[in-house]
């Protein structure tokens, strides 16, 4: 439990220092990170994911962005929360399939 936080903390704050890594609760973390474009965001997941796999962790990842015109960062949150679950649901279904 402690430890995998941990090893989870740790990849992320690797990438992306400390002040940008947030734990929400149990297994969910929040990165907040300025990116210039969609295709610099999906860099830093790529490099995320790189970071897991040497760890022979798994990592469901739901991302999404803010246009700059003022939203709220709760709905910004909500979003990437339930993209996440989505992500997570699909690995389950995939690993169920392959037993």
């Amino acid at each position: 439990g402690d430890k995998l936080i941990r090893s989870v903390a740790n990849v992320m704050s690797a990438l992306f220092g400390t002040e940008s890594v947030y734990r929400l609760g149990g297994d969910e973390f929040l990165i907040i990170e300025e990116t210039p474009d969609r295709a610099g965001a999906e860099a830093l997941v790529k490099k995320l994911k790189e970071g897991f796999e040497r760890e022979n962790l798994s990592v469901a990842i739901g991302l999404e962005f803010s246009n700059g015109d003022g939203e709220e960062i709760d709905q910004l949150v909500k979003a990437a929360d339930e993209q996440m679950y989505r992500i997570k649901e699909m690995m389950h279904r995939e690993m169920k399939q392959k037993s």
